[in-house]
């Protein structure tokens, strides 16, 4: 059975992932998909094209593959959260050992600027790799400077930092204020809550979870978030609010 890979949402590890594959000869598919549209269906004619030859890997799609293909899912992310890394179960699978670059990728990927440091990541290497993470995340130069702006609008709610944001990519702002301990980055269509008692979200809204309205990940569960296109800037709004008594230091 030939082995193929099938590239999900574009950041920084699958960039290199791709780039992981091409130096080892790998078989992939990569229909240029963002976190908001990487769901197993966009491969759907992919797979069912070559359903009695192939073995597919899908990293960190959201859905159910055709029946009757073979499909495995590498996630790291929701009920897979207790995984490694994505790119580390690639390397897993194709028997390679990890490039210390690579590690720090996996790093960045599973726990953030957290686990870089903790590997021993360099000042320069943590920096380094966020920038790529942005970049690779579609985030401009124009935006890192509406970022830098939108930092003086930081609100402290119960403990938490709270800020609401015009832009469509948090980590330009999240980046520039860890160590945050608790922070809540929203917008008129998304949010997202970081802090280590995220897995408090994720129990109260399992629904949503269920749904695939939110979603969660992170080294033992370090974000929560719900996702863009699902609700109107009301019931953000109202998350916002639910979300600070629920997990802020006076509930």
């Amino acid at each position: 059975m030939q082995r193929i890979f099938l590239l999900g949402g574009h950041d920084l590890e699958m960039a290199t992932i791709r780039q992981l594959l091409d130096d080892n000869g790998e078989n992939y598919i990569d229909h240029n998909l963002s976190w908001s549209n990487a769901d197993v269906n966009a491969y759907y004619d992919d797979m069912l094209a070559r359903q009695h030859s192939s073995q597919f890997y899908g990293i960190e799609l959201r859905g159910n593959a055709p029946g009757g293909v073979g499909y495995v899912l590498i996630d790291h992310h929701n009920e897979n959260s207790g995984k490694v890394s994505s790119i580390e179960q690639v390397a897993e699978v194709l028997g390679l050992k990890l490039s210390r670059y690579q590690q720090l990728v996996a790093a960045n990927d599973a726990g953030y600027i957290g686990a870089m440091l903790a590997m021993g990541a360099t000042r320069q290497e943590v920096e380094d790799i966020r920038l790529r993470d942005r970049q690779m995340q579609g985030v401009t130069a124009a935006e890192e400077e509406v970022a830098e702006k939108e930092l003086a609008d930081v609100q402290v709610c119960n403990g938490i930092k709270v800020v609401k944001t015009s832009l469509c990519h948090f980590s330009p702002l999240v980046d520039r204020l860890y160590p945050y301990g608790q922070l809540l980055v929203y917008s008129n269509s998304e949010l997202t809550y970081y802090g280590s008692d995220s897995r408090t979200l994720v129990e109260n809204y399992v629904r949503l979870v269920e749904e695939g309205i939110a979603y969660y990940g992170g080294t033992n569960c370090s974000f929560f978030g719900i996702g863009a296109g699902h609700c109107s800037p009301h019931q953000i709004g109202q998350y916002v609010d639910q979300i600070i008594g629920l997990v802020g230091v006076s509930r």
